[in-house]
């Protein structure tokens, strides 16, 4: 079996053979595939390599500014589009039960959802939505953002969630500074190696990622590509951290650096960013 958009269907055998598959995991905001949970279970969950590389894979297929995935998108994302399909292929002939955790705003279980993967993983994204998104009137001319502290701030990998949670609320030119401790750095994997070349070779990295997708390696890409326009200070004690903006090790430096760079305007504070995304109500 194959996927309109070339995907194999690559499982563990012990799952093709199953009359039952049951998921369990949990609903929140997800940069590749909008939400997780779902369909995620089955990809990457206990697909092959070949699977999640080419569904991955998809993302990448407009080249950076024709970028369809981010945060809360599944119409339109190829990667999301491409999962569900993945997953009615894999329903033929079986059944699939889901049980899936809606976590609130602070990342605490609030609610679940349980049955067919379609229907229940989509009132899971609704309840999601509305518990995860943090509304404010207008578009901002500064966020300061946190990560929520230990262990969500651990390295700059995990922090960089609560930098696409916001960028969608910013005005045109707005700002935004990070507040993360980082106790490991700029974090596991091919991360810490891809981010630098992100931002003084971003195109390198994308024909990187074209011949071998890795998640690390396209946050590291994405995550400059989305902020170009947009001032940003990172406060961290871990000094000459990489960022596609200044470092500083003292909030009020940066405060200092970045608001003669901001429009007029609004600011808002998260404290948890890594639990919500940031939504103007208008422009």
């Amino acid at each position: 079996m194959v996927t309109s958009r070339g995907t194999p269907v690559a499982v563990a055998p012990e799952a093709l053979g199953a009359d039952l598959l049951v998921l369990a995991g949990g609903i929140v905001y997800h940069d590749l595939a909008g939400f997780s949970g779902g369909r995620k279970g089955l990809l990457p969950g206990i697909s092959g390599r070949v699977s999640v590389q080419n569904n991955h894979g998809l993302s990448l297929r407009g080249g950076m500014e024709g970028l369809e995935v981010n945060v809360g998108r599944l119409s339109g994302n190829a990667t999301a589009e491409d999962m569900e399909e993945y997953g009615r292929l894999l329903e033929k002939g079986r059944t699939i039960f889901l049980l899936n955790v809606v976590p609130d705003e602070t990342g605490k279980p609030h609610c679940y959802t349980a049955g067919s993967l379609d229907e229940a993983w989509s009132r899971g994204v609704e309840m999601a939505r509305a518990l995860q998104t943090l509304h404010i009137p207008g578009k901002a001319a500064l966020v300061v953002v946190s990560s929520g502290g230990y262990p969500y701030d651990i390295d700059l990998y995990q922090a960089t969630k609560a930098v696409t949670a916001s960028l969608g609320a910013l005005k045109p030119g707005g700002g935004l500074i990070l507040c993360a401790g980082l106790e490991d750095g700029l974090g596991p994997g091919n991360f810490a190696s891809d981010l630098p070349l992100a931002l003084c070779d971003p195109g390198a990295l994308l024909r990187r990622l074209e011949a071998d997708f890795t998640i690390p390696g396209f946050i590291a890409l994405k995550v400059p590509h989305d902020m170009k326009g947009h001032p940003a200070a990172l406060v961290t004690e871990k000094e000459g951290t990489p960022f596609p903006g200044e470092t500083f090790t003292s909030f009020d430096a940066a405060m200092e650096w970045i608001l003669p760079r901001v429009p007029p305007g609004p600011a808002v504070y998260v404290r948890s960013g890594n639990c919500i995304v940031l939504r103007a109500d208008s422009e």
